[in-house]
């Protein structure tokens, strides 16, 4: 959505669609459909960028960003000013760097079934973030001129640190160290990308392939890239010449800017997006306001119920939120999230009445038909058939469910209640014991232990 014009439109849509086709190109495995829409906003200008962030301009001094990244609970949303291009002056930076930046990381998450190392993760990314598009080529692996000066202006951060370092270590945790830290990942794996015109590459993809094999990483390491030390001595060397490669693919011909369809949009469904933005950018003054003026253009617009419900939900409002969504759903909505979010504010009513079981039914079965990536819809959809009576069904959802996404515990924790429901003792205790492994904060932890606790208690009866 872009109140730029056609042509820059469809040119930044062209970029961008670029560096999609060229990920998925560069990585085969890259998985580049997330789990639910990205949804590009692109003001034209500063003051367009000021209205939908308005927060980056309110602290003196701030830094006032040429792209933002959000995820909210129905879409990511990319904001990317439209009148800004890569400039050859002083070196080549993408200007939309922090939100191809979060891009990658995006992409890294939902492709990568195994957690990476940190410095894998961080390096890869932020490599790729300096990618520049042109007419005929993409630059992947431009020098980035800030991490150099740290790493030659600075004290080297010793090796050992950099490949063990975790989101809990000071490296990555403290403001103070990040800078170093970040700038440390980006030059080993710029080295083993793009280093020696890319004698390193297959190491790196041998090293990547063991860790999603399972292998741990210092043992994936001793195969894949050897010594630590001789390691640490070419990178060190690596930094200090005067010019650093870079790959140079052509573009995706197949790709072009003319064949972009094109609609004008409505008044109400222009703020109704912003209101969505708003809401995901946890501004509710804002998103209310641009919510009032959408109502008054069109009552009938099913986006307004959406966005509504998604700041019930915020406000722990959740009977309210309840009632938001159905009213999308009532209007025909066409976005999969308040079939979703319906549904599991309903659920517990499930459990009691066959009659709303089955509403739920036709409401998660809907998600999945809007969004067959979205991996809880299928969770609680199995959970449901499984409630319902269809024994079969209700495994392959929950498998499904788990394939796309076997990192998030809600999905373990719904396929171990279909084991439990089919009385797979042990299969359902597996899958609890999953769950509880990849648990990222403490009320899954609590949920997947409460889980566990129950079933070992009751695994004899």
């Amino acid at each position: 959505m872009s109140d730029a014009g056609d042509k820059s439109a469809r040119a930044l849509l062209w970029e961008l669609e670029q560096f999609r086709a060229s990920i998925k190109s560069f990585w085969p495995w890259a998985q580049v459909d997330p789990d639910r829409p990205i949804l590009v906003l692109a003001p034209r200008d500063e003051a367009g960028m000021k209205a939908l962030a308005p927060q980056y301009w309110e602290q003196k001094n701030a830094v006032r960003p040429a792209a933002v990244f959000q995820t909210g609970p129905d879409r990511h949303f990319i904001v990317l000013r439209a009148d800004l291009k890569a400039d050859d002056k002083g070196g080549v930076i993408n200007p939309y760097r922090t939100a191809y930046w979060s891009y990658v990381a995006l992409i890294l998450r939902s492709s990568l079934r195994r957690n990476v190392p940190l410095w894998l993760f961080l390096g890869l990314t932020e490599v790729m973030s300096n990618t520049i598009v042109r007419d005929t080529y993409l630059d992947f692996g431009r020098l980035i001129p800030w991490h150099i000066q740290q790493l030659r202006d600075r004290a080297r951060l010793p090796l050992r640190d950099v490949l063990t370092a975790d989101q809990s270590s000071p490296l990555y945790a403290q403001d103070d160290k990040r800078q170093g830290f970040d700038a440390e990942c980006w030059a080993l794996v710029h080295y083993l990308m793009l280093g020696d015109q890319g004698a390193h590459r297959t190491q790196l993809d041998r090293f990547l392939a063991l860790l999603l094999e399972g292998k741990t990483p210092a043992g994936a390491f001793e195969v894949a890239l050897g010594n630590q030390q001789a390691l640490e001595s070419s990178v060190a060397t690596y930094i200090t010449r005067q010019l650093f490669g870079y790959l140079r693919v052509t573009t995706d011909l197949s790709v072009k800017p003319e064949a972009f369809a094109v609609r004008s949009l409505p008044a109400a469904e222009t703020l109704a997006t912003r209101a969505a933005f708003y809401a995901s950018m946890r501004r509710p003054t804002e998103a209310r306001a641009a919510l009032e003026e959408a109502r008054k253009a069109d009552m009938r617009l099913p986006g307004s119920y959406e966005d509504e419900g998604l700041l019930l939900d915020v406000e722990g409002k959740f009977d309210e939120a309840r009632s938001a969504y159905a009213k999308a759903m009532d209007l025909g909505s066409t976005s999969f999230f308040p079939y979703y979010r319906w549904a599991v504010l309903t659920f517990a009513q499930a459990k009691k009445d066959s009659a709303v079981a089955a509403r739920l039914d036709q409401a998660l079965d809907k998600t999945t038909k809007l969004n067959d990536r979205f991996a809880p819809a299928y969770g609680i959809l199995a959970e449901v058939r499984l409630q319902l009576g269809h024994r079969d069904e209700a495994l392959a959802l929950a498998s499904r469910s788990v394939s796309l996404d076997p990192r998030h515990t809600q999905n373990r924790l719904s396929l171990a209640r279909v084991f439990w429901g089919l009385s797979r003792r042990d299969d359902a205790l597996r899958e609890a014991r999953e769950g509880l492994a990849v648990a990222a904060s403490e009320d899954e932890r609590r949920a997947a232990q409460q889980l566990l606790d129950f079933f070992q208690k009751n695994a004899t009866n």
